[in-house]
C-alpha cells in the first residue's frame, strides 16, 4: 500500500468533525438591575455631581422593584475559535471543497493551544407573588431552559492529520495528546426563590439529559513507519457516549439534579454606586442510563494492512451515529454512569459614576465580568463594557473581551426600555468576526424582560 493512500482521519470524518461548530450562534449573559427610584410628585431631582455619591439604581434605573408577576425570556448562541477561520468553518458547513490554500492559511494560525466551541441557550423564568412563606423580601420563581453546548481543544498535529493526512509523518510521530471534546444537549426544570430588591436567587433544578459525547486523549502518539508498512499508537484516553437510541428532542437518556444561584451586593465605590454579583449556573450532574457506553484504554496498539485505514475514524464519534466503528480496536463497556454538567461560574462588577457631560445629559456605567465554563477548550473569559443612558430609555453598549473559546473581541449592544414594564436587551459580543472572511467566530444574544 502506498503511503499516500493511508489516511489517519478520513476526509469525510474530518468534515463532519467540524460541522458541529455552528457559525451563527452566540452567548453573553444577561445583565439586569432590579431597582427603580420612585419619587414624590412635587420633589425635584437635581443632577448629581461627580463629587457626590450616586446610587446604582439612580444611574441605571430599570423596572419597578416589586412587580407581582414577572417574566424573563433569554435566547443566546455563540460559536468561536482562537485558530479556525470563519471561511474554513463556513466551507465545511456548506460542504464545499476546501482549497489547499485555505487549509494552509488556517494551518499558519495554529498555536498549539487550539480551541473551538459553541453554546446555544434558551431560558424562560417566571416570578410571582408578593411574598414566600410570609417573607415579603422573597418571591417564588420557576424556570425552564434548553442547552446545547460543545467545547474542544486540539493539537496542531491533529489538524494536520485531519486536513493533509499522515504523509508528512513518514518515519515520524504525530502527537495528538491533550485533545479533548465534550458535546451535550440537556434541559432543566427549576423551582426556587429570588430576592425582591437584589439579583440574588436560589433554584433547584431537575435535569433531563438528551444526548452526550465526550472524549479525552491524555496521550496519543501515532508513529507512521516508512512506506506506511504499519502504524503504532501509544494511547491513554477515554471516550463516552449516551444512549444512541434515545437522542432526539423530547427524549431522555438520563436524569440528574443541579443548583443555580446568585448573590448580589450593592455598595459605594470611588464615590459612586457599585454592585457585585456572584453566580453559578447548572452546578450538578446527569446520570446517563444503562444503555450508555464507554471506552477506557491505556496501551500500545499496532496497526497493519487494511486496519491502517480505520485508525481514528471519528465520523461516528462526533455525529453520534449508531453505526460508529470501534476505531481503536477496543470494545465498549455498556452501563450507567454519572457526568458533571457544563457548569458556568461568573463574577460581575457594575459601577455607575454620574453624569458624563452636563450638556449631553448622558450617563454611563461600567461592567466587568469574569466567567468560566466546565468545557474543554474554554479559557477564563474576561469582559469590560461601558453603557450610556439618556433619558432612562435607550442605552447603547460597547465592550472588549478576551478568552472563552476565542481571543480578543469587540462587542456592541443596546438596552431599550420600551415602557416602564418592558425592557429589551440585544448584544453582539463579536461584532467584527462575522464581517470578514479571515475573522473568527460569531455571536448574538437577545433578552426580553416584562413586569406583568
Amino acid at each position: 500500500m502506498e503511503l499516500s493512500e493511508i489516511s489517519i482521519i478520513t476526509a469525510r470524518a474530518s468534515v463532519r468533525l467540524l460541522l458541529l461548530i455552528s457559525l451563527s450562534l452566540a452567548s453573553i449573559p444577561v445583565a439586569r438591575i432590579n431597582a427603580q427610584i420612585v419619587l414624590p410628585k412635587e420633589e425635584v431631582v437635581k443632577k448629581p455631581t461627580t463629587d457626590r455619591p450616586v446610587r446604582m439604581d439612580i444611574v441605571f434605573p430599570t423596572r419597578p422593584p416589586h412587580p407581582y408577576r414577572h417574566m424573563t425570556i433569554e435566547a443566546s448562541g455563540l460559536y468561536d475559535s482562537n485558530t479556525l477561520r470563519n471561511d474554513l468553518v463556513k466551507g465545511l458547513w456548506r460542504g464545499d471543497v476546501l482549497s489547499e490554500e485555505l487549509r494552509r492559511t488556517t494551518q499558519d494560525e495554529l498555536k498549539g493551544n487550539n480551541r473551538a466551541g459553541f453554546a446555544v441557550d434558551f431560558r424562560a423564568t417566571y416570578a410571582w407573588g408578593d411574598s414566600l412563606f410570609g417573607d415579603a423580601s422573597v418571591r417564588p420563581m420557576i424556570s425552564v431552559a434548553h442547552h446545547d453546548v460543545m467545547g474542544m481543544r486540539f493539537s496542531d498535529d491533529l489538524y494536520d492529520l485531519t486536513f493533509f493526512g499522515n504523509g508528512a509523518y513518514e518515519n515520524g510521530t504525530a502527537s495528538l495528546g491533550g485533545t479533548a471534546f465534550t458535546s451535550m444537549t440537556y434541559q432543566t426544570f427549576g423551582f426556587g426563590f429570588k430576592h425582591t430588591e437584589s439579583e440574588s436567587y436560589l433554584r433547584l433544578e431537575l435535569v433531563n439529559g438528551q444526548r452526550m459525547n465526550s472524549a479525552d486523549l491524555r496521550q496519543a502518539d501515532l508513529f507512521t513507519a516508512t512506506d506506511g508498512r504499519f502504524l503504532q499508537l501509544d494511547l491513554d484516553g477515554s471516550y463516552a457516549r449516551s444512549d444512541t437510541g434515545r437522542s432526539g428532542f423530547g427524549t431522555s437518556s438520563g436524569l440528574g439534579l443541579a443548583i443555580s444561584g446568585a448573590v448580589g451586593k450593592s455598595f459605594f465605590f470611588l464615590g459612586g454606586g457599585a454592585k457585585v454579583i456572584i453566580s453559578v449556573t447548572d452546578l450538578g450532574f446527569v446520570a446517563w442510563n444503562s444503555n450508555s457506553e464507554r471506552i477506557v484504554n491505556n496501551s500500545m496498539i499496532h496497526y497493519e494492512g487494511i486496519e491502517v485505514e480505520n485508525v481514528f475514524d471519528l465520523d461516528g464519534v462526533v455525529l453520534d451515529q449508531a453505526e460508529l466503528q470501534d476505531t481503536i480496536g477496543l470494545n465498549y463497556t455498556r452501563g450507567a454512569f454519572a457526568q458533571l454538567l457544563p457548569t458556568k461560574a461568573e463574577v460581575r462588577l457594575r459601577m455607575g459614576g454620574g453624569y458624563h457631560g452636563t450638556r449631553s445629559g448622558y450617563r454611563y456605567r461600567w461592567e466587568i465580568s469574569l466567567d468560566q465554563r466546565n468545557l474543554p477548550g474554554y479559557a477564563p473569559h474576561l469582559s469590560v463594557g461601558m453603557s450610556f443612558l439618556k433619558r432612562h430609555r435607550f442605552s447603547p453598549e460597547l465592550a472588549l473581551s478576551t478568552g472563552g473559546f476565542g481571543g480578543a473581541r469587540i462587542g456592541i449592544g443596546a438596552h431599550w426600555h420600551v415602557s416602564p414594564s418592558v425592557q429589551v436587551l440585544m448584544r453582539v459580543p463579536n461584532a467584527i468576526g462575522p464581517l470578514v472572511a479571515s475573522g473568527h467566530g460569531a455571536a448574538l444574544m437577545l433578552a426580553v424582560d416584562v413586569a406583568l
